[in-house]
């Protein structure tokens, strides 16, 4: 099986990105202009299908000068024949404005979520769509809506809910076959139990190009390096960032009892 890694990183002279964590050698990657950076990498899958932790890393003259953040790891499941591609474009991943929420305090105990959905299922042409959103109570996940029938076609009680499979990272594949595109979406906060949307995400609509792929190709569309895009709406006003209104208020409370204990920050 083939996956395609792609970044944008604009290295100094001497410089060269590799890919660390899958195997004990980091992973050279090519580049022509110093800024697009590419590797293939042939990877053997079982049957039952694997699933790979990775990291991007700076080095120079062999020596490590920089790494992205990675308290939180890249994970991607791989399934398939070995005639699958995997295509992956990501972007470097600095530390988060309010790194605090990526902490166990928060993922293990605060905004737990105990029940997590099933890995989504893989489809012969794959898109698929990931996102960071911490902020997220176990009564709500995060759905998408967009500009086609496979989509909702924007009506949000129609959105597609997202696996927390790997919460606080929520992902989602479409059956590429069945999208038009150029494709437009927004993501929603769902309220799983009711199952209706309780709000949308306040900023422009996503946009995404052809990825012009074949029978056994899937493309990954990476989460952005900050979650700070996922701002929601609630009936035209802001409420802060996809909190429900009453989560706070719910942690101040369960702070008192002091029925968690501080949660350890991450270098």
């Amino acid at each position: 099986m083939t996956v395609s890694f792609n970044i944008e990183y604009r290295t100094s002279w001497g410089e060269e990105v590799r890919i660390a964590g899958l195997l004990p050698e980091s992973i050279p990657m090519h580049t022509t202009d110093g800024i697009y950076w590419t590797a293939d990498v042939e990877l053997e899958v079982p049957k039952e299908g694997m699933t790979i932790n990775y990291s991007y890393q700076i080095e120079q003259n062999q020596i490590i000068i920089r790494k992205e953040w990675d308290s939180f790891p890249r994970r991607l499941f791989l399934s398939g024949n070995s005639k699958k591609k995997y295509q992956i474009k990501d972007c470097w991943k600095n530390i988060p404005e309010q790194l605090y929420y990526y902490s166990s305090a928060f993922t293990e105990a605060l905004l737990a979520h105990p029940d997590r959905a099933e890995i989504p299922p893989c489809h012969r042409k794959g898109l698929v769509i990931k996102a960071y959103a911490p902020r997220i109570n176990k009564d709500y996940c995060l759905a998408i809506c967009g500009n086609q029938k496979a989509l909702g076609n924007w009506d949000p009680d129609k959105a597609i809910p997202m696996s927390d499979a790997n919460f606080p990272e929520w992902q989602i594949e479409l059956d590429a076959s069945k999208l038009k595109f150029p494709l437009e979406y927004k993501f929603i906060l769902y309220h799983k139990e009711e199952k209706k949307a309780d709000c949308w995400e306040n900023n422009p609509n996503r946009y995404l190009a052809d990825p012009e792929l074949k029978t056994n190709d899937h493309s990954i569309v990476p989460p952005s390096s900050t979650e700070a895009r996922l701002v929601f709406r609630y009936s035209g006003m802001e409420r802060g960032r996809y909190s429900h209104p009453c989560l706070f208020t719910e942690i101040r409370e369960q702070f008192r009892s002091r029925r968690f204990r501080r949660f350890e920050t991450h270098d």
